[in-house]
């Protein structure tokens, strides 16, 4: 081998040294695995859930909502049911236990209804020029134009026991205590107190201007007013003189041209009669919001 080749061979191997020198491979320490984690403990058994029923979800719904109402002075509606009859005029409203009776005095007929106003029957009573009408012991009292007062029995086609000329100038709504006949006068601005002897015999007269009952009922003490320009109720505790207790407006549940005709109360339910149309308006006693008079504060 000549020097020339020798000197290229070893310089070739110098190369090669180098670059196997240049080579280092970068190996990666290795890392300890920390250990597993120790297993949980089993958790303890969840107690079953209590899913209410849909009778119980209304039940606490309810309760909720009464609670709220309550609180923020929500009180629930108090008319229950308005029914328009099939009469043209209706003269005065009477409870006779589980029904109502009103007179229609175009057909002369003694109407009787169920507690919302549903028909039950009718028959005839030849009553043309009634003004108002309320239930006696055994009978029936109406007024009449002219000042006519009379007493009818409960017999079949309710038979005149009497007939009285009231003293008063246009006596209008009737009450009955079962021993003095209460007869208002809106002219006079009074209510009178009769005893039904041979004729009415005068007891007192109470003054009440400014109001023109269309109704009256006594009970418990209280004399009960429908008044007819105002469609309000005024209540009076009679003693010497009538003092105001308190008062009802009737206008948030009456139709705004509808005009107050009579008025039928029970312990639990205050019914109105309106016209035109004919309507039976009943509602709950309970709930209605009754406002303490101005004189009675």
């Amino acid at each position: 081998m000549d020097r020339k080749t020798q000197r290229e061979l070893d310089r070739l191997l110098g190369d090669v040294k180098q670059k196997i020198a240049g080579l280092r491979l970068d190996v990666p320490e290795l890392e300890a695995l920390p250990p597993p984690p120790p297993p949980k403990p089993p958790e303890p058994p969840r107690p079953p859930v209590w899913i209410p029923s849909p009778k119980v979800m209304a039940a606490v719904t309810a309760l909720t909502a009464a609670v709220a109402a309550y609180a923020f002075g929500v009180r629930p509606p108090a008319k229950i049911s308005s029914t328009v009859l099939a009469m043209d005029r209706a003269v005065g409203l009477v409870r006779q236990g589980d029904r109502l009776l009103t007179l229609d005095p175009l057909r002369e007929l003694l109407v009787s209804l169920g507690p919302d106003g549903e028909a039950l029957g009718v028959s005839r009573l030849g009553e043309r020029d009634a003004i108002d009408f309320v239930a006696a012991d055994d009978g029936f009292w109406t007024s009449a134009a002219g000042g006519r007062i009379v007493l009818r029995g409960s017999e079949p086609g309710y038979p005149v026991k009497k007939a009285f000329a009231n003293p008063g100038r246009s006596p209008q709504a009737l009450a009955w205590d079962g021993i003095l006949l209460w007869v208002s006068d809106p002219v006079a601005g009074s209510v009178y107190q009769y005893a039904p002897r041979a004729e009415l015999a005068p007891i007192r007269e109470l003054p009440l201007p400014g109001l023109s009952p269309v109704a009256l009922h006594r009970d418990r003490g209280l004399l009960w007013i429908l008044d007819g320009p105002t469609r309000s109720i005024r209540r009076y505790r009679v003693g010497p003189l009538p003092a105001p207790v308190d008062e009802l407006a009737l206008d948030p549940w009456l139709p705004p041209q509808a005009r107050v005709a009579g008025m039928a109360v029970s312990d639990e339910s205050l019914w109105i009669l309106t016209q035109s149309p004919v309507t039976l308006h009943r509602f709950k006693l309970s709930r209605l919001p009754w406002r303490a008079s101005a004189k009675a504060l």
